[in-house]
């Protein structure tokens, strides 16, 4: 239900910040990620461009 309700609000334009450890929940519900290190952003992940690789680098702070 909550993911449902996410959705509706993203379709009607709202930003929606999402948390989450879960990277198969994030993948799922999200269209970019933003992961951040140490606070800071460490850039941003197109959903075509979504892996568990890809979450993992951008975590350590390593985009490849």
């Amino acid at each position: 239900e909550i993911h449902t309700q996410i959705r509706r609000l993203a379709a009607q334009g709202t930003a929606v910040i999402v948390t989450s450890s879960d990277l198969m929940e994030i993948a799922e519900i999200s269209d970019r990620v933003v992961p951040f290190v140490n606070g800071r952003a460490s850039g941003e992940i197109a959903k075509s461009d979504f892996s568990e690789n890809r979450f993992i680098s951008a975590m350590a702070g390593v985009l490849p």
